[in-house]
């Protein structure tokens, strides 16, 4: 994540410095797509959100002070963010990621960034399909709502007719389970054992 500047802030907050503003759009739209991609926005629409979050931060940043106490510019960034997200899912003019690729590349960007190698990311694939297809169906509902889908816990405990702390017992369980069948995977990629998969 970069380092947030003060003199920037400080720069953009008049408006008619494209210069400036340049080099803020360069600095941080690749960081406001990576989190619409955390958050299960699909491809598509992570433009449109990030139109908005900079629509958002024009209207804003001659307001914004920095307060330690209160959080840093990028904890602001970072409701700004999710607040847009969310504005756009409620209006449906944006989607959640729903197909087992979307949802492969979010837990991608949570493991390990962008720069996984072609191997890497083929695995991770495999380790999320072979997780799934050995889950319980309400467990993955869980894991797929709550982690991939960043729906509230509360409202996939009232979906699924179960309690909150189940939601969260599901999602860890799965995550710890794609993790170990990850690794497993790496293990057997770089032949330090045979791992049989049915």
């Amino acid at each position: 994540m970069p380092t947030t500047r003060r003199s920037l802030l400080l720069q953009i907050r008049d408006l008619s410095n494209s210069d400036k503003w340049t080099e803020f759009v360069k600095i941080y739209r690749p960081l406001i797509a990576d989190m619409c991609r955390r958050h299960g926005v699909q491809n598509a629409g992570i433009d449109d959100v990030v139109q908005d979050v900079m629509i958002q931060i024009m209207h804003s940043i001659g307001r914004f002070e920095r307060d330690e106490s209160k959080g840093r510019f990028r904890s602001w960034l970072k409701c700004v963010v999710v607040n847009k997200i969310r504005d756009r899912w409620r209006s449906g003019k944006v989607r959640r990621a729903t197909s087992l690729q979307e949802a492969c590349a979010a837990v991608e960007a949570q493991e390990a960034g962008d720069d996984l190698r072609v191997e890497q990311r083929s695995m991770m694939h495999r380790a999320i399909a072979q997780v799934k297809e050995a889950s319980l169906s309400k467990t993955w509902k869980c894991f797929d709502l709550h982690c991939l889908q960043k729906m509230p816990a509360a409202d996939v405990a009232i979906e699924l007719g179960l309690s909150e702390n189940a939601v969260y017992a599901n999602c860890s369980r799965t995550l710890t389970r794609i993790r170990t069948r990850c690794q497993e995977l790496k293990r057997r990629l770089a032949g330090e054992e045979s791992v049989v998969f049915e």
